[in-house]
């Protein structure tokens, strides 16, 4: 009797608690579509103090020269290309905004504490944190492996880096409150893509640290107000897309990004503390049916929008690391040519 009793309070508890779920489901969905219509309104970003890694080149060098334009924010650039994030440092000064570079190799955990000491005591605490740094490998999985210190790499940039980004600078935006944490990941982090297997591998784990850690601040009894953004975009002309031959069955609907419109995209949803930002918006929408849709048809619904091949670059990677030798023989979907003198 007793059991029957326990059962069917806990039945009812289920019954209640899924009601209530039920309700809150409801009161978002239609939320997120009102903020569709009418978006949040944008926060001044003008008394900022913001790191952006990877500040030398691509999205990361836009981003600096948007927030340059639209704010009056004190930037903090990192990067390994010295004589590149120096210039731009430059650049950004005659536009009159308070630039500081510094050289930081993010596969060092030892270069990066000290670079934050640095910043600490040069520039102040830093409130927005914006991890754009990445690298990537298009090759195939198992010349990849062949290499393992690029694999390494890969992690200690796209992944690692920011652990002890964050590590540094975190702790301050608690004390103090405030903050915002950014992450540029790509759409391979919601997706699979092929010959990318070490990059979406340390992408799905950038979001899931991303994730972690604003469900772990939402439960610090300090309460403080810190906003998280992570940005899906799809392939940017940028030195990552070098390797890859992109082939677009409807450019008209998908093609490779500029950098200046995922910049401006990426710097929007800071502003309107956007938890997601899909780059384009509509790719949220394929996310999701990739996750509704059976295994198998998720294997080639990619190709309704794209196809990914490497380009001769990144096949004469695989002929010098290929671990079976094939010179001459098919290799996958490919015909290796012949090496160049």
């Amino acid at each position: 009797m007793g059991h029957l009793v326990g059962y069917t309070f806990l039945f009812i508890q289920l019954c209640f608690d899924l009601w209530i779920y039920s309700i809150y489901t409801v009161y978002s969905l239609a939320e997120n579509f009102y903020r569709f219509l009418f978006p949040v309104r944008r926060k001044s970003l003008d008394k900022e103090i913001i790191l952006i890694t990877g500040s030398a080149t691509g999205i990361g060098r836009a981003i600096c020269l948007q927030l340059a334009a639209k704010t009056k924010a004190t930037l903090v650039l990192w990067d390994v290309r010295k004589e590149a994030n120096d210039e731009l440092a430059e650049i950004l000064r005659q536009f009159g905004t308070q630039a500081r570079s510094y050289h930081v190799d993010l596969c060092s955990r030892s270069q990066i504490e000290s670079a934050a000491e640095r910043v600490k005591g040069e520039v102040g605490n830093v409130s927005v944190v914006i991890n754009n740094a990445g690298i990537c490998n298009p090759v195939r999985f198992l010349d990849e492996c062949q290499n393992p210190e690029a694999i390494e790499r890969v992690f200690h940039v796209n992944v690692l880096s920011n652990f002890w980004i964050l590590a540094q600078f975190l702790p301050q935006m608690v004390i103090h409150g405030h903050g915002h944490i950014a992450t540029l990941s790509f759409l391979g982090s919601s997706s699979t893509l092929p010959f990318l297997a070490s990059y979406n591998a340390s992408k799905f784990a950038q979001h899931g640290l991303m994730a972690t850690l604003q469900d772990e601040i939402m439960k610090d009894p300090w309460r403080p107000d810190i906003k998280f953004t992570t940005a899906f975009a799809t392939f940017t002309d940028t030195t990552l897309t070098s390797g890859q031959k992109i082939t677009y069955r409807y450019p008209f609907i998908l093609s490779t990004l500029d950098t200046t419109y995922v910049a401006k995209r990426v710097i929007e949803a800071i502003q309107r503390n956007k938890e997601c930002v899909y780059i384009p918006w509509y790719m949220e929408i394929y996310v999701l049916l990739q996750r509704m849709i059976p295994t198998r048809v998720r294997h080639v619904s990619s190709k309704l929008l794209f196809d990914l091949e490497l380009t001769t670059r990144s096949l004469e990677f695989s002929r010098n690391h290929a671990p079976f030798g094939h010179n001459n023989k098919k290799f996958g979907r490919f015909n290796l040519p012949p090496v160049k003198e």
